[in-house]
């Protein structure tokens, strides 16, 4: 059980790492306006053909 709690967190924080909350300042300013959020995450792509699957 703590080993998922531990794994838990970790997501948490590379998914704050990675988010980005690109009107910060508006919602700061005037409460009426909904909190955007973006999420970036890298992508990986491998062939079938590579020798990494065998």
């Amino acid at each position: 059980m703590f080993a998922v709690n531990v794994q838990a967190q970790m997501m948490d924080k590379v998914i704050d790492f990675l988010t980005v909350h690109p009107n910060k300042k508006a919602v700061a300013q005037d409460s009426s306006v909904y909190p955007a959020k973006a999420i970036f995450t890298p992508v990986i792509c491998a062939r079938n053909e590579s020798k990494f699957w065998a």
